[in-house]
């Protein structure tokens, strides 16, 4: 298949937010559970040994370490405590398909195991930031309400595990987004940040590549995604009309790190593998995913560059380096080059501009005149 023609290749992370009083140790103890749980229309086959009627579930210690640790990663000389863990689940078939109905009184036949239930893992770095703990989840949508349901102890009956007390997973007010800050972020193109005011350690912002913007009444949304974006008609026309702005992507390059990712509004990240990598120890250039950097990189998304990227634009708009005005200023940016462009491809004339606002205020005119009578 041509490079064209390929589906990128996306790293999709969740953030959420573990209850005030849970710590890391209280992870570490919670990781040890016994989340395996009964299928529900096998509990009564007493031919059954207990593994087959079972749904095995659990957590793993990462890379196949004997046991779950709390270790610590220093980032620009900022420690980061953290665990990394695997979590394996279950699923198992529907009733209906796993049991064959014999008839004339014979007894049903179960078909086996492998057949009837299906694996599923999921893999977590629960961090502490400021004494409060998060979770980063590498999971599909479709699944992360099952995880938390099974793995994260929020579910009910023999899922409820109320060690984890409460989890808050839709509003992340850490690393929550808005569309100020989006249309903020897109105007730093070519900018520098630097973490914690230090000079050694400095987040630049290459491009954008990606903007997901949709109307006040959302009957209308628009994605563009590519290189340049801030050269394309279809999201400089959306940016500069104020439209909501819910997801925007960006390339960064960090000490050793170079990452293009899409960051939404409820604090998911998307990491773009093909155009993301990082620099190891040996001086090789390895995937952001790869094993022996996995957790160093969600650390560094999570535990540094977010948090800068939202301090200096609290910075700015506190100090009032950010304004309305600027933002208003930036958009009538955006819009003075589209109607540039489109003025260019389609040879339009300023005498045409000035003919065709004439005739809208004539038209006006005639309408106020038809009104007042």
């Amino acid at each position: 298949m041509s490079r064209r023609g390929r589906r990128k290749k996306e790293w999709r992370l969740s953030v959420w937010e573990m209850d005030k009083d849970l710590s890391l140790e209280d992870v570490v103890s919670n990781l040890q559970l016994d989340y395996n749980l009964p299928i529900d229309y096998l509990k009564e086959k007493n031919n059954l040994n207990a593994n087959d009627k079972t749904l095995q579930n659990g957590w793993h210690p990462s890379n196949g370490e004997p046991s779950f640790n709390i270790k610590e990663l220093t980032i620009s000389e900022t420690k980061i405590k953290y665990i990394h863990a695997i979590g394996y689940y279950e699923k198992a078939d529907s009733k209906d398909r796993a049991i064959i109905k014999s008839g004339n009184g014979a007894q049903d036949i179960i078909i086996p195991r492998h057949l009837r239930v299906f694996n599923r893992s999921c893999e977590a770095i629960f961090f502490d930031l400021n004494g409060k703990v998060y979770t980063v989840v590498e999971i599909s949508p479709s699944e992360a309400a099952r995880v938390r349901s099974v793995l994260f102890g929020q579910g009910r009956k023999e899922n409820k595990k109320e060690e984890w007390k409460k989890i808050n997973y839709k509003d992340v007010k850490q690393f929550k987004f808005d569309s100020k800050f989006f249309y903020w972020l897109l105007s730093k193109v070519g900018n520098e940040f630097l973490y914690n005011g230090k000079k050694d350690y400095n987040i630049k912002l290459l491009d954008v590549s990606a903007v997901a913007h949709a109307t006040e009444q959302e009957e209308y949304d628009s994605t563009s995604t590519g290189t340049n974006i801030l050269g394309s008609l279809p999201a400089l026309s959306g940016l500069g009309s104020n439209q909501s702005v819910y997801e925007a992507g960006f390339t960064f390059k960090l000490p050793k790190i170079s990452m293009t990712l899409r960051m939404s509004e409820n604090s998911e990240c998307f990491i773009n593998l093909d155009n993301s990598n990082i620099e190891n120890e040996n001086g090789e250039l390895l995937s952001v995913n790869h094993d022996t950097v996995y957790a160093r990189v969600i650390l560094t998304i999570y535990g540094i560059l977010l948090i800068t990227l939202k301090k200096s634009y609290n910075s700015e708009i506190s100090d009032r380096a950010w304004t309305i005005n600027d933002e208003q200023l930036q958009r009538k940016k955006w819009g003075l080059f589209v109607i540039k462009e489109l003025c260019d491809e389609n040879d339009i004339s300023l005498k045409d501009i000035e003919t065709m606002f004439q005739l809208q205020s004539q038209s006006i005119d005639k309408l106020e005149k038809v009104v007042l009578g």
